[in-house]
């Protein structure tokens, strides 16, 4: 397992799907569940880090229509545009393995996972990541972020775990079924 932004890489994740898929189906679905179980886990822990309530008071009220009315803080919308994904990762225009993602995919709660990455150029910018940063106690800089990237970063031991016993236990059951 190797970490990345806001994943973890499965290594051997193919190489293993693909021989249980060969020869034993039936733990394959074990092993899926298993990993399944391990993302919503995680997907629920970034769930609970979303704020009840808008952390600025403007940034709540709809926008009539168009693009920007995407970028309304709604906590609810937040919480479900919070997904998890197994996908290969592109790195400086390479695939490599397959990743787990936990990704923050409704445009609000991206700019609240991210803001204050950077102090602002403006006095109005500088304002709004100071107030983010004030509700959420958290201080963002580099890579890091308040939800997605903050969960991974916290539960990544216990996720890495958790996967790679799901892929042992499901490799040591087929090896046991061909040793027979």
């Amino acid at each position: 397992m190797a970490t990345n932004l806001r994943g973890v890489k499965l290594e051997g994740y193919a190489e293993t799907v693909a021989l249980l898929n060969k020869f034993d189906k039936d733990t394959l679905k074990v092993m899926n569940a298993e990993i399944y179980q391990t993302t919503k886990r995680t997907q629920i822990q970034a769930r609970a880090l979303v704020p009840p309530a808008t952390p600025l008071s403007g940034w709540a009220r709809p926008v009539k229509s168009g693009d920007w009315s995407r970028l309304t803080f709604s906590s609810k919308s937040i919480k479900t545009g919070i997904k998890t994904k197994l996908d290969r990762q592109r790195v400086r225009g390479n695939w490599t393995s397959k990743t787990l993602f936990l990704i923050n995919s409704e445009p609000a709660g991206v700019i609240y996972e991210w803001a204050g990455r950077h102090n602002g150029t403006t006095a109005q910018s500088a304002k709004f990541i100071k107030a983010i940063r004030n509700q959420s106690k958290v201080n963002v800089r580099g890579k890091q972020g308040r939800i997605a990237i903050k969960t991974v970063e916290d539960n990544l031991p216990i996720i890495e775990n958790d996967l790679r016993d799901s892929m042992t236990k499901a490799t040591n059951s087929l090896n046991v079924k061909l040793a027979r």
